[in-house]
């Protein structure tokens, strides 16, 4: 037996449900982004797809209806949550699996609803520690972890005897290092901002930041530029995408990027290594993805529990984060996650040194202000002074 499984917009005639619906059956409904489609032919598809045939079997009084939305635009997961909640409350669905960003957002909006007492169910769980911060929204959890994605340090295999651990190794390279300068997010910045111990404080509606390890960053980024590692060219890039595009054109041999580029490229002659820092210390980023709950009613609540913790199982979650090209949030899974022993050696050592990326609501907030200083830094328009001191002038002005 199948879950249904749609697109968005979609007619009545494109609906297939291979499990026969009767007035027996519950409706449960999951909304999915197009890249998880179970039904897109690609490996983790495959996975999703049989695990939702199982889940079927093993409760038929359910009749599972998957849509997909996309994660943005007027047919959005977001919009179409605010339409149906006003309009249409039972086209709501019961669990969907969003972005931490977007799991910010429709918290804030009400659009899903905390785990309240059923967090404790998933608490036995073996949660990386940034896992734990992955599904907590204003100290309520509104999300459980299925996927993650860290900050690191990709190279060409060979280039280094021992890749760069600190700042000072890195400048010694000689060579530029790939990262998207022009992030409107500037999380790389802010990634070395925090590993010197930075801090981001709000009064209210500002936001302070302190001065002396933004200030390093920038120094070591006017070094960088002096010496070639970070040419001013690294501005034209404002992706992630960007970056490693630019990396697998082979500009360079060594790129800052996001796990996921490398480990759904498949990427050959390929290393990884922890970010370089100024004192070699490890630190990183992490972002991901989370199942959350939409109530509608505590009966169905009950069920969306019971569907996240069967699609959180630790060899279910290793297996499809193996093919989907991201890491598991349970430590429990890197067992059996199927990359080889380098690789998944090296993320058992990096992750528990992971920490969650700032609220989008500071990067919406403060976001440009970084980036801004950083262009003018590798443009020598500023020098690392004057765009520290702008930097807290319009963090203060917002």
């Amino acid at each position: 037996m199948t879950p249904a499984v749609t697109e968005t917009p979609v007619a009545p005639e494109e609906t297939a449900t291979l499990q026969p619906s009767s007035s027996e059956k519950t409706v449960f409904t999951v909304w999915i982004p197009p890249q998880f489609d179970p039904q897109n032919g690609t490996p983790d598809g495959e996975l999703f797809k049989s695990r939702l045939e199982e889940y079927s079997s093993q409760n038929p009084s359910l009749t599972i209806d998957v849509r997909v939305k996309d994660l943005s635009g007027p047919g959005s997961i977001l919009n179409t949550l605010r339409t149906a909640q006003e309009a249409a409350p039972g086209a709501l669905p019961d669990v969907i699996a969003i972005p931490r960003a977007l799991m910010e957002k429709t918290a804030e909006e009400e659009l899903i609803t905390p785990f309240g007492e059923y967090a404790a169910f998933f608490e036995e769980k073996s949660w990386y520690s940034f896992a734990d911060q992955l599904a907590v929204y204003n100290e309520k959890t509104y999300g459980i972890p299925f996927a993650a994605d860290i900050l690191v340090f990709a190279y060409q295999t060979g280039s280094f005897e021992n890749p760069p651990g600190t700042w000072e190794e890195l400048l010694s390279t000689s060579q530029a290092m790939i990262f998207p300068a022009s992030d409107s997010d500037a999380l790389v910045t802010l990634a070395f901002y925090e590993s010197l111990g930075g801090e981001f404080a709000q009064l209210n509606d500002a936001y302070l930041v302190d001065r002396t390890p933004i200030l390093e960053v920038l120094t070591f980024y006017q070094q960088a530029h002096q010496e070639e590692v970070m040419p001013f060219w690294l501005t034209q890039f404002e992706t992630d995408q960007q970056a490693w595009n630019a990396y697998t054109e082979r500009r360079s041999t060594q790129v800052i990027t996001w796990s996921s580029s490398f480990l759904q490229a498949n990427a050959p002659n390929t290393s990884l290594a922890a970010l370089p820092t100024s004192n070699g210390k490890a630190f990183s980023y992490t972002t991901g993805w989370v199942w959350s709950l939409v109530d509608k009613g505590s009966e169905q609540v009950d069920v969306g529990v019971q569907f996240i913790d069967f699609f959180t199982e630790e060899r279910y979650l290793a297996e499809w984060t193996t093919e989907a090209g991201f890491v598991p949030p349970l430590s429990s899974s890197m067992p059996f996650w199927g990359k080889d022993e380098v690789e998944t050696n090296f993320f058992e050592r990096v992750l528990p040194a992971a920490n969650l990326i700032p609220s989008q609501k500071f990067l919406d907030h403060a976001g440009l202000v970084f980036q801004e200083a950083v262009i003018s830094v590798l443009e020598d328009q500023m020098d690392p002074e004057e765009a520290v001191s702008q930097i807290q002038d319009q963090l203060q002005d917002q």
